[in-house]
């Protein structure tokens, strides 16, 4: 059995990471597999008789997300001609193309290092370029980046209330909304996320090791305070009957954050506090009472 930590692009949710898993236990040889949409890799243990990674990245692939290799240069003057196939015999190695003494690699994500390939041509060998493996990093923080920031829900919210207020405007439809209230309606329906992961989680009698299945379903109905605030925000606008605007939106975004965060976190301190020193007398007790404080 091997195991490896594959990296993967294209996820932004607890969703994507579901959706992956499905798509490889099917796979013959693979035994266990755990995906982290937070980290972008998965954790995978297969017989490499059975499958082998081409074979996985390309059902990955098929699932709609993205397998990122590198790709190194490396220049042997007088490699023999054992030297191609030595190359393509370490672990994780895609590809070898060979011209004249150049050498180009394409490596699988799995963490094998460039930079120990020249002492597998032999001596005199050297590494002359490697591409790919920062590159993937830097995009894959971006799109994390993204995702913190809430912008796909924001836009979600933006676009589906423009939508509703034009659909509203129409002769032959029932309802009529005003841009705000529009804005509503999408805002709290602009994250819909957990409930597609419970859904899949659910109907699919999924068994994630690690206890996988609960880290996703928190992550998945948690990840998205945008559409909270913006929920929050709209709601204050339309009862106060005031005027849309920037700078009242970061406001009130601003206030709830800092406010929201510094309360969360010490209340969060004192529960863990009060529980370490209290002895109830039955355990079931205690997830009571962390809910009686919670809420």
């Amino acid at each position: 059995m091997t195991d490896v930590i594959l990296r993967i692009s294209g996820m932004d949710c607890g969703a994507c990471a579901v959706r992956i898993v499905r798509a490889l236990r099917g796979l013959p040889g693979l035994r266990e597999v755990s995906v982290s949409d937070t980290a972008g890799c998965a954790r995978l243990t297969y017989d490499e008789t059975a499958v082998d990674l081409g074979e996985i990245a390309r059902c990955v692939q098929r699932a709609g997300f993205d397998v990122p290799v590198g790709m190194a240069e490396l220049r042997c003057p007088g490699a023999d001609a054992g030297a191609e196939a030595r190359l393509r015999a370490v672990f994780g190695v895609r590809s070898v193309a060979r011209a004249g003494d150049t050498f180009t690699v394409t490596l699988w994500p799995v963490g094998t290092d460039a930079g120990a390939l020249p002492a597998v041509l032999g001596p005199g060998a050297e590494l002359t370029a490697q591409h790919g493996g920062e590159e993937a990093l830097q995009g894959r923080t971006r799109q994390r980046l993204a995702r913190r920031l809430g912008l796909g829900v924001l836009l979600t919210a933006l676009l589906t209330g423009l939508f509703i207020c034009w659909l509203s405007g129409m002769s032959w439809t029932n309802i009529h909304f005003g841009l705000l209230p529009s804005l509503l309606l999408a805002a709290t329906m602009s994250s819909t996320d957990s409930a597609s992961v419970f859904n899949l989680l659910r109907s699919q009698q999924m068994n994630l090791k690690d206890n996988l299945r609960p880290m996703l379903e928190l992550e998945s109905g948690s990840n998205d305070p945008m559409a909270y605030m913006l929920t929050i925000v709209l709601i204050q606008v339309l009862t106060t009957g005031g005027e849309l605007s920037a700078g009242l939106i970061a406001r009130d975004l601003l206030v709830q954050f800092f406010f929201g965060g510094v309360i969360g976190y010490a209340l969060g301190r004192f529960s863990a506090w009060l529980l370490n020193r209290l002895h109830l007398p039955n355990s079931s007790l205690y997830p009571i009472l962390l809910l009686s404080l919670v809420f």
